[in-house]
């Protein structure tokens, strides 16, 4: 993680932070008529977060929890995990059932990825873990729930542009506005209106191809498709938007009929 940067201004009370590399992307936020104290202290705790997250979940690194469990899963050996990401494989397990196993950390249905109390049991040899399509949402969920403890009235958070969280209002409107451009026409293709909830995007463009691997047969999705999703639990979003792109029909249909609260687009683009 990179060091964190922002500003303040004491003319409409306008904070602005950003981190330029976090979790692999940037990371930037504005908070609208707060106090400069309180906001700082929320900038804080926001960048704890963070950077716990990204020594915790980042596999890259080869001195994150991650890839410590992953050294001891790739024997077959079962691993006793840190309460936190005890929590973290705990969601993980829950929405891989949820979604028909079209979202899955260890990218593979026959791991047979089991906990009991802190203790995680793979079923085969060679099981790792991967966070990517989880952790910017577990993030983005504990700062939400930070922003709420501060009751923070107005703020928008931008994860990388495909990731964002939305509280209160634009200062010239009644939400946070977010328009969706197709990735291969630069048209715009939806627009949303946020406010106390997170939308996330999942997808390809014509430099980033190929990165979304469907957990059952193991290919990567190279479809032009765009999945949407508003929750007002970001981790939510960020999960959903990786099961769709990769989900046929009829899984769709059953992760639609799993999350009946939520909101859900895909878009098949030319």
């Amino acid at each position: 993680m990179t060091a964190p940067n922002y500003e303040y201004s004491l003319e409409g009370k306008i904070f602005r932070g950003n981190v330029p590399l976090v979790m692999g992307t940037r990371f930037d936020i504005i908070v609208i008529g707060e106090d400069e104290d309180k906001v700082l202290e929320f900038w804080r705790l926001c960048t704890e977060i963070l950077e716990k997250c990204e020594r915790r979940m980042n596999r890259f690194d080869p001195e994150s929890e991650v890839s410590e469990v992953n050294r001891e899963l790739s024997s077959g050996l079962a691993v006793t995990l840190g309460d936190e990401m005890r929590q973290a494989v705990a969601e993980c397990i829950e929405f891989r059932d949820r979604t028909g196993g079209y979202f899955d950390i260890a990218g593979n249905p026959d791991a047979g990825l089991e906990l009991d109390g802190n203790v995680l049991k793979p079923s085969v040899q060679g099981v790792s873990l991967d966070f990517g399509g989880f952790a910017k949402g577990f993030a983005l969920r504990k700062i939400a729930d930070v922003l709420k403890d501060k009751n923070v009235k107005n703020a928008f958070v931008d994860f990388g542009d495909s990731s964002v969280y939305a509280v209160g209002a634009h200062p010239c409107g009644d939400c946070w506005p977010v328009s969706l451009p197709s990735p291969f026409t630069g048209q715009v293709i939806a627009d949303f209106r946020l406010k106390d909830n997170a939308l996330s995007t999942s997808g390809n463009t014509p430099g980033y191809t190929g990165h979304i691997i469907d957990p059952h047969t193991g290919k990567a999705c190279c479809a032009r498709r765009i999945a949407c999703v508003i929750s007002e639990d970001p981790l939510e979003a960020e999960i959903l938007s990786t099961a769709l792109m990769v989900a046929d029909d009829a899984a769709v249909n059953n992760i639609r009929t799993n999350f009946p609260d939520t909101e859900m687009k895909i878009f098949n683009l030319n």
